[in-house]
């Protein structure tokens, strides 16, 4: 699992290749009757907004710790709970800590906005649709709702625990050290 894991962080373009496959399936599921094209065509780009905003987080993330495989390493340490031992990667993973821990800041309004649209959504169906759809809907909404909230909680466990331990460093080398821009994404 972790090679496939690996893999997929350094083809991103795979990513969202499979995104689109299983977002077409989704589609195509809830309603069928459409050609397989032209929703496949609908879901690339719908989602085009989404993608531009990945691709530049993660070019950002690339050029503030030094690189693909810098950044491949350092969110492997991270999944893995383990702190770099090197001052430089130290460093570096401080700086995509504070950086990832300032992007979740707005996390409960993002929740609730997601929540109102979820529930929107699901209100809407409920109006127009059979009640097996509404109840489906219904079912993927609250079932998407409680993995991001699942999922972002696991993530900004593990963004705390490990600023944490890269704070604690080694003797003589204070968080004086850190840079600017580390102190300005500081949460």
């Amino acid at each position: 699992m972790e090679r496939i894991d690996e893999y997929f962080s350094r083809h991103l373009w795979l990513q969202f290749a499979v995104a689109w496959v299983v977002a077409t399936g989704l589609v195509l599921a809830v309603f069928p009757g459409h050609s397989v094209l032209g929703v496949l065509i609908r879901v690339v780009l719908c989602s085009a907004v989404g993608i531009g905003s990945a691709l530049r987080r993660r070019h950002r993330e690339e050029r503030a710790v030094g690189g693909t495989d810098s950044l491949l390493h350092l969110n492997h340490l991270l999944r893995k709970g383990e702190a770099p031992s090197d001052p430089r990667q130290r460093q570096a993973m401080r700086e995509l800590v504070d950086r990832r821990l300032h992007r979740v800041r707005h996390r409960k309004a993002a929740l609730v906005g997601m929540a109102v649209l979820l529930g929107g959504t699901t209100a809407m169906a409920a109006s127009i649709a059979s009640p097996v759809r509404s109840i489906a809907y219904g079912a993927y909404a609250a079932f998407f709702f409680v993995y991001l909230y699942f999922v972002g909680r696991l993530g900004i466990t593990r963004l705390r625990r490990m600023r944490r331990m890269v704070a604690d460093e080694d003797p003589g080398v204070g968080t004086a050290g850190a840079s600017d821009e580390s102190r300005r994404f500081a949460a």
